[in-house]
């Protein structure tokens, strides 16, 4: 907060406060990697003449890479040119919210994730009985990330480290981006039903760290779960595992 509010920007009931003056947060999508860079000015007038003093655009990481850590940003693709969109935004007078992913839908196959990250094990969210749990998207079914994934966490965090040069020279008042929103649609991929997933190894590890830190000893532990801890084979806080399903049949088994 403190360093949006150097910039000049802040959040408030009506919209956006930028340089004391009130913007309604009222904004328009103009996915600049869809159109020929040629046609960028047309749109964003015409979204502009529509009374949208801001420009919502997604960045589809799947879109930039070209390798691992290494995106396309307009050297040789100028429909992938992210830095010229937004200043042509800056140019027209209008402000730009930037939302780089991970996740970002957009109708994009993967939603907007590379192929390698996808199909790579390590970063796949698992059932109760360690498959991959498939979102059923046209055009094309694809396991989704495990937000719990260390792996994942690492390949998101060097594809942000990647982008960030291209982004940094352009946040308000130097450019146009007075936000940014990471990830879309916080929904764990529609598939978001109870004991649907996440039980990749990761997430289990966390679900025991929270129980650590929610009954700090084995006797409480024990107390909670129903089971003696002096007992021969009791289990540790390394042994319990999260719920598959709701099978309680009294309230003591909750």
């Amino acid at each position: 907060m403190e360093r949006s509010k150097s910039r000049g920007v802040t959040l408030v009931r009506e919209g956006l406060e930028i340089d004391g003056r009130v913007v309604p947060l009222l904004a328009g999508s103009v996915h600049y990697w869809r159109l020929d860079p040629k046609d960028w000015r047309a749109c964003l007038l015409a979204t502009q003449s529509l009374g949208l003093p801001i420009i919502d655009t997604y960045v589809p990481w799947g879109v930039h890479e070209i390798a691992p850590g290494v995106l396309e940003l307009g050297d040789n693709d100028p429909r992938r040119d992210l830095a010229a969109f937004l200043r042509l935004v800056h140019e027209l007078g209008l402000y730009a919210i930037v939302r780089p992913g991970p996740h970002i839908n957009a109708e994009l196959t993967y939603f907007g994730i590379p192929e390698r990250v996808v199909w790579d094990p390590a970063c796949q969210a698992r059932s109760a009985q360690g498959n991959p749990v498939v979102l059923p998207m046209l055009p094309q079914a694809f396991p989704v990330p495990s937000y719990a994934s260390e792996v994942f966490l690492d390949e998101t965090a060097r594809y942000f480290r990647a982008l960030s040069p291209t982004l940094a020279p352009l946040l308000y008042p130097d450019g146009p981006v007075v936000m940014l929103q990471v990830d879309n649609e916080g929904a764990m991929y529609f598939r978001d039903g109870a004991y649907d997933q996440d039980y990749h190894p990761d997430a289990i590890a966390l679900y025991r760290a929270f129980l650590r830190d929610k009954y700090k000893t084995i006797e409480a532990l024990g107390a909670a779960y129903g089971f003696d801890p002096t007992a021969e084979g009791s289990p540790r806080f390394g042994d319990i595992q999260p719920p598959v399903k709701f099978d309680a049949k009294t309230p003591a088994e909750l």
